[in-house]
């Protein structure tokens, strides 16, 4: 199931528990980046995460994986291969269901 996993400047972290579909602890196992596909554009990072623990949600995920590039609010970048890291999770279908019911 596709996940956005993104940086959310000034969350508290109540809200960031309560707003998240999924929580998963993970290990960041393989990078790999894409050239740019123009002399403007930068070239696409994306991380590969292994899933250690599963802290909520409903939906199992077993393969996790963070692209970011430009502008992104997505810093692929910056995860450390080997580096352990908790994320907040929004199920992509489960944020557009709410979005057509005006919640």
């Amino acid at each position: 199931m596709p996940a956005e996993a993104c940086f959310s400047a000034g969350a508290a972290p109540r809200d960031l528990i309560r707003d998240a579909d999924v929580i998963v602890r993970v290990r960041a196992v393989d990078t790999s980046t894409d050239q740019a596909m123009s002399p403007l554009d930068r070239p696409v990072t994306t991380v590969r995460f292994l899933i250690l623990e599963q802290l909520k949600g409903e939906e199992r995920l077993f393969d996790l994986a963070v692209r970011g590039a430009g502008r992104s609010t997505c810093f692929a970048d910056t995860y450390q291969r080997g580096g352990e890291y908790l994320m907040f999770l929004k199920l992509l279908d489960r944020r557009s269901d709410s979005n057509r019911h005006g919640r």
